[in-house]
This record gives structure tokens, C-alpha cells and sequence, in this order.
């Protein structure tokens, strides 16, 4: 029985440490310039979602973006309320490192972005699941409807 569960184990392994890679919740804490700024960031295959704030103002601003837009790196767009303009982010993710710039528009202010992984215990730790697919309703029926998720 052990022996069984040691090979469910190691075949199961790559699936999840590829899991792992596919979707996750990170809190980073860094600066935009010289401000200090923390965000929370949740990545869903190649999608990223979640909120920044200066921590001075606390006001968070809700983000989207994903990895697919700039060749090896992850760009995030902020959308200010009562506002025009928007904010976009975009860096590369080097282990715990988050690296590269920001900017305003349509004001076209820029400056460095660097930001770590939030490791205290004020910091959630918890398991992002994430799935994608499409399934039809009715199999049965020639037209039949589908769910996406």
C-alpha cells in the first residue's frame, strides 16, 4: 500500500509543482520611483488581476494584464476612478523579484518599478485554483449550448 502511494506520489509530482506555475496569489511589497507600494497580484494561466495601493494613501486601484502582450515580460493596466488616464505596469518576475517600469497616462510620467515578495506574517498564504475550458450543456442536442470558464 505504501509502495502504491509512493508512485501515485512521484507521478503526480510534475502535475503539481506545473500547477503551481499555472495560478498563484503573491503579495510584493517594492516602489513606483521613490513612493512606497504594495501589491497584491493573482496570476490565472496568462492572466494577472488584483489591486495596488501607495501605502502612504492607502486607495487601492484595481489592475488586469497578462504575459502575452510584451514578449517576456507582464504588463498590468490600472484604470484611475474619476479619471481619463490610466496607469500601466510592466516588468519581469525573476523568483521572488518583480523588475521595470511604470507609467501614466496619458500624462506619460515614467518611473522604475521594483518590488519583493511580502514574506511576513501579516502576508496571506493560500492556494489560487485556477481552470479554463469549455463544455457543451447538451451533448445530446445538435445545437447545444456551452459553458466557458
Amino acid at each position: 500500500m505504501n509502495c502504491c502511494r509512493l508512485v501515485i506520489t512521484i507521478l503526480l509530482f510534475p502535475c503539481l509543482l506545473h500547477a503551481q506555475d499555472v495560478s498563484w496569489y503573491k503579495c510584493f511589497k517594492g516602489a513606483i520611483g521613490v513612493d512606497s507600494v504594495t501589491l497584491h497580484l493573482h496570476k490565472a494561466g496568462h492572466n494577472y488581476e488584483g489591486v495596488y495601493y501607495y501605502n502612504h494613501k492607502q486607495q487601492p486601484y484595481n489592475f488586469t494584464g497578462s504575459d502575452t502582450s510584451v514578449a517576456n515580460k507582464i504588463q498590468l493596466q490600472a484604470y484611475v476612478p474619476g479619471s481619463d488616464g490610466y496607469n500601466q505596469f510592466i516588468f519581469s518576475i525573476d523568483g521572488t523579484s518583480l523588475n521595470g517600469y511604470y507609467k501614466s497616462y496619458p500624462a506619460l510620467d515614467s518611473n522604475t518599478f521594483t518590488a519583493t515578495t511580502d514574506t511576513s506574517t501579516l502576508a496571506l498564504n493560500f492556494l489560487y485554483v485556477f481552470t479554463e475550458g469549455t463544455r457543451l450543456l447538451k451533448p445530446s442536442w445538435s445545437e447545444s449550448p456551452a459553458a466557458t470558464f
